[in-house]
């Protein structure tokens, strides 16, 4: 049995943070944030597994963060959730992959045990 993770949900949209860290506290502990400065805040008051943050994110973007977190939080996996049925193959998205500062991607609204499988790598 894989270890309950904790995990950062970053979104803009506290609808959308709200249905993935429901979802992912079915078999993780997860905590919302609205924004990357928030998000930072909780990082370094806690140990932290993994951040999932919605690609919309806004004002300082998703790559914008995961950029931050690559420097300062190496150890924490980096997943990037996008709109869609499917994760798009746009350049943002293989741009982030391609450079390492996402080190996964999932698409917004996905089931429960695929998310779960997305965030323990």
């Amino acid at each position: 049995m894989v270890r309950r993770l904790s995990i950062v949900v970053v979104a803009s949209n506290a609808a959308v943070g709200m249905a993935t860290a429901r979802r992912l506290n079915e078999r993780h502990d997860a905590q919302l944030t609205t924004s990357a400065m928030e998000a930072i805040a909780t990082l370094k008051r806690g140990c932290f597994d993994v951040v999932v943050c919605d690609q919309e994110l806004e004002p300082v973007t998703a790559g914008e963060l995961f950029e931050i977190l690559s420097l300062f939080f190496p150890k924490v996996r980096r997943v990037l959730q996008v709109g869609g049925a499917c994760p798009p193959r746009n350049e943002s998205t293989a741009v982030l992959l391609q450079d390492g500062l996402a080190q996964a991607v999932i698409a917004r609204g996905s089931r429960v045990d695929a998310l779960s499988a997305i965030v323990e790598g």
